[in-house]
C-alpha cells in the first residue's frame, strides 16, 4: 500500500533556513506534500537561494563536479568549428544564430566565441549570440560578463532567430523529474513531506494528471521496490527549443544518459562527492537524474525536427574536430615543436574523447530543420 501524504498540520514550523522555509511552506499550501519535480525545481533554480543561483564555482577541481567546460576551451573551440560546417551547409547567411541554454557562467559561449575570432572564422562576423537565463543574478553577471557581444534573455520565447544553432551542455540531467516506485505491482508516487526537522520520502496515490501517459509507457510495475524517474518538463522544453530557426536549424543536446533510461539514476554531488541524499545541505547540492535519449528524440520528432542518430561524445568530437586537428599539426610543424598552448589543447581533446572518461559518458543527440 501507498503512505498517506503527511498531513499540513504535521509539518512542524521551525524551518531555520530560508530555502527550508520556501519548500515548507511550499508544502503548507499543496496539503502537506509536493512531488520531487516541485522540490527539484526549488533546490535547484529559486532565484534567491537555489543551487544555481548562489554565487560560486560549479564545476572544475574546486567545484562539484566536472563537465566539458571545466576540461578547457578545445571543448568550445571544436564546437565553434562545427557550427561553422552547419552555417556553410545553411548557405552561409549574412546572419547566423547562436543559443545557449543552461551556460552557467557564460564560458562555453566565451570559448566558442573566441575560438571563432582568433582563427579569423567568418562565421565570427555572421554569429549573434544568444544566452537563455531565466535566474536574475546570473543573467545580470552574463551581461556584465559579455556586454553587447552576447543577448542574455530570460526565456526562450524572446528569441528572434530565424536561422541558427542551439546548443546545451548538461542541461536536461538537471531538468526536475518526479518519482515513481513499484509497490505491490502498481505504481505509486515518492513525493516530499516535511517530519521534525527536515524532508523525507514519502509514497502516495498517482494524483498528477499526466502520470497515467507515463505509467502507460512503463508498462506494468517492476519488482517491489523498484524506483524510476521521468522529466514532467521535457516534452514542453523540446516543444519550445523546437519553434527556433523556423527557416532552418540544428540543435545539439550534450548530456549523459541513454534511450529508455528505466530505473534509479538520481544522484546529488558536492564537492565532487556523491550522496543519493538530496535532502542534505538543500541548495548546495546539484541533483541531477539520466537523460532519456529515447523518449527526448521521440519528442523531437513530433516537433517537427529531423533527429539524427544518437552518437557518443567521442564519434561526434572526433569528427568535427579533423580540421581543428589538421590547424594544430601546421602550426607545430611551422615551429618545430608542439608549443605549450597546443600541447595543453590536445591534452583536453583526449580527455573529452577518451572511451574511459568522457568520451563514452557523454552522448550528443542532434536534430535539424532544412
Amino acid at each position: 500500500m501507498c503512505a498517506e501524504q503527511v498531513e499540513a498540520n504535521d509539518v512542524p514550523g521551525n524551518a531555520p533556513e530560508p530555502l527550508r522555509r520556501v519548500i515548507w511552506e511550499t508544502m503548507i499550501r499543496s496539503g502537506g506534500a509536493i512531488s520531487f519535480a516541485e522540490f527539484m525545481a526549488l533546490a535547484l533554480y529559486h532565484p534567491e537561494w537555489g543551487y544555481y543561483a548562489r554565487p560560486g564555482m560549479r564545476t572544475g577541481r574546486r567545484g562539484d563536479f566536472y563537465t566539458n567546460v571545466s576540461v578547457g576551451p578545445a571543448f568550445g573551440e571544436i564546437l565553434g568549428w562545427a557550427a561553422e560546417a552547419r552555417w556553410r551547409l545553411a548557405g552561409e547567411p549574412a546572419v547566423f544564430h547562436l543559443v545557449e541554454q543552461g551556460a552557467h557562467d557564460g564560458q562555453l559561449t566565451d570559448d566558442l566565441q573566441s575560438g571563432l575570432v582568433k582563427r579569423g572564422s567568418p562565421l565570427a562576423s555572421a554569429a549573434r549570440h544568444w544566452i537563455v537565463e531565466p535566474l536574475p543574478g546570473r543573467a545580470l553577471a552574463l551581461r556584465t560578463r559579455f556586454g553587447d557581444s552576447v543577448q542574455v534573455v530570460a526565456d526562450l520565447a524572446d528569441i528572434v532567430a530565424p536561422q541558427g544553432l542551439f546548443f546545451c551542455n548538461e542541461l536536461v540531467d538537471a531538468l526536475p523529474v518526479n518519482v515513481l516506485v513499484a509497490r505491490s505491482g502498481r505504481w505509486c508516487e515518492r513525493v516530499v513531506g516535511w517530519e521534525k526537522d527536515g524532508p523525507v520520502w514519502l509514497e502516495r496515490e498517482l494524483q498528477d494528471d499526466s502520470l497515467p501517459e507515463v505509467v502507460a509507457d512503463l508498462g506494468e510495475a517492476g519488482p517491489e521496490g523498484h524506483v524510476t524517474e521521468f522529466c514532467p518538463g521535457r516534452k514542453q522544453w523540446v516543444q519550445q527549443v523546437g519553434r527556433l530557426f523556423p527557416e532552418g536549424g540544428w540543435w545539439w543536446v550534450f548530456d549523459y544518459g541513454e534511450p529508455g533510461v528505466r530505473g534509479e539514476t538520481l544522484r546529488c554531488y558536492a564537492g565532487h562527492q556523491r550522496t543519493q541524499d538530496p535532502f542534505q545541505e538543500i541548495g548546495r547540492l546539484d541533483i541531477t537524474s539520466d537523460a532519456d535519449f529515447g523518449a527526448m528524440s521521440e519528442e523531437a520528432r513530433a516537433a517537427g525536427l529531423e533527429v539524427r542518430p544518437l552518437q557518443d561524445q567521442h564519434d561526434f568530437l572526433t569528427r568535427e574536430a579533423v580540421i581543428w586537428l589538421l590547424s594544430i599539426e601546421q602550426e607545430t610543424s611551422s615551429v618545430g615543436h608542439i608549443p605549450v598552448e597546443l600541447a595543453s589543447r590536445i591534452r583536453q581533446f583526449r580527455t573529452l574523447t577518451h572511451p574511459g572518461l568522457m568520451g563514452r559518458l557523454f552522448k550528443i543527440s542532434e536534430w535539424r530543420r532544412l
